[in-house]
């Protein structure tokens, strides 16, 4: 799973993130060195608990969603673990861990309004005044 949105707006680019299951669930972000190394969305569903997940370092996976777990105060209910399918070694160290793959799918967007063009803006040059 791929997840991309180009968006002309803060509003297009709102509207494309899927919030819509994670309702009542978490968002949790690692930072490392000032950049966002790991992010984490879950959320408890009717069928088992949903993790999100978004890492540059594979073996962070069982922490992150351990992490998430916590913040959800899980205890033994199934859990399913969405990877995007670039993350080979994500998806190689959850199988270690455990996990057993199930499906894949496309997630698509599409957009549904069309971006204003906007005027060329122009500097605003103050001008002195004398006395």
């Amino acid at each position: 799973m791929i997840r991309r949105s180009e968006a002309a707006t803060f509003g297009e680019w709102h509207a494309s993130q899927e919030r819509r299951w994670l309702r009542h669930g978490v968002q949790l972000l690692a930072e490392e060195n000032g950049r966002v190394s790991a992010a984490t969305r879950a959320a408890r569903l009717p069928q088992g608990i949903l993790v999100d997940l978004t890492l540059n370092q594979p073996e962070k996976a069982a922490g992150a969603i351990e992490a998430a777990l916590g913040a959800l105060e899980a205890s033994d209910e199934t859990v399913f673990v969405m990877v995007p399918a670039i993350a080979e070694g994500v998806a190689r160290q959850l199988e270690t861990s455990g996990f057993q793959p199930r499906q894949e799918f496309v997630s698509m967007v599409c957009r549904t309004t069309r971006p204003l063009s906007l005027p060329k803006l122009v500097p605003a040059i103050a001008k002195s005044v004398s006395a």
